[in-house]
């Protein structure tokens, strides 16, 4: 073996060593030693009939999810096949026919994942958990794929200027760049979507989940109310953001009244709780490695 292999060789191990101990302490979680959760039957708190709507409900949106990922899958073999003929249409140099192609094929994807949502969206209503109607959806389908198509445009810019510079190289440069930018959208996007959110009312409730959150070692992450009510009866909540940006925002639809002060306290503790061990930080790191 010559040097330059052997030197190759040992970077490629050392690469792999510390890949695997960065992986290790990013793997590392703490869990009360006193903890002793109980076993809960799902048959002994609700009714054979709900269990059964529940189920039904959750497989035609497991399936429907499958046959919009198999058809997605299958435009993207054809836009291989076809992608070449398409950069040979436009003619517009290296870097502007490279983000055509990619802009074309992002339109494909979003196109013949469309009846996909509205089967999810039919499916929902049916439900009576969604209700939003079905032209308001396809209207606010528009931000999210304009989003996608600038977004888009400016990473493949990005990447082919990379290549074109750095060559084979190029993933030296992309790879940190890209991490630098995902954690600068983590710290900045929870200020956007903190816009459409209110502060809690002063409330017991309100009041009881601040404490957790001091409990956890994180008192001075706010806490939002998003307003989704009008739209679906789901419920959910989100930690987001870095830093001073790190904020929970839970759906006003956990305060109608069907939801106990004791449930709405565990969601709002769970949420805390990914504030306090970093979660978003690790993910930035997983996404890294």
């Amino acid at each position: 073996m010559t040097a330059t292999r052997l030197a190759k060789a040992s970077t490629l191990v050392a690469l792999a060593a510390g890949w695997a101990v960065a992986a290790w302490f990013l793997w590392q979680t703490s869990v009360p030693d006193d903890l002793h959760l109980p076993h809960v039957s799902a048959r002994a708190e609700f009714s054979p009939e709900v269990l059964h709507r529940t189920a039904h409900f959750e497989s035609f949106l497991r399936w429907a999810w499958v046959g919009g990922t198999i058809v997605q899958l299958a435009t993207l073999v054809v836009m291989v096949w076809v992608a070449p003929r398409i950069a040979r249409a436009f003619e517009l140099g290296r870097v502007a026919t490279g983000v055509m192609v990619g802009a074309v094929t992002t339109l494909s994807l979003w196109g013949v994942g469309l009846p996909f949502g509205f089967l999810s969206l039919w499916w929902s209503r049916r439900y009576d958990i969604d209700k939003q109607g079905y032209v308001s959806w396809l209207l606010s389908q528009w931000p999210s794929l304009l989003a996608q198509v600038v977004g888009l445009t400016i990473v493949l810019t990005i990447l082919l200027l990379l290549a074109g510079w750095l060559r084979r190289r190029w993933w030296l440069a992309a790879g940190p760049l890209f991490v630098a930018i995902g954690a600068g959208l983590a710290f900045v996007l929870p200020y956007l979507i903190s816009l459409d959110t209110r502060a809690p009312h002063k409330t017991k409730l309100a009041a009881e989940i601040r404490q957790l959150a001091r409990d956890e070692g994180v008192g001075d992450t706010p806490l939002r109310i998003e307003e989704v009510s009008d739209d679906t009866r789901l419920a959910n909540a989100e930690a987001v953001g870095i830093g001073p940006s790190a904020r929970v925002i839970i759906w006003d639809t956990f305060l109608t009244g069907r939801f106990s002060r004791g449930e709405i306290k565990v969601v709002a503790a769970h949420e805390f709780g990914h504030v306090a061990h970093r979660h978003i930080w690790k993910g930035i790191a997983w996404s890294a490695l």
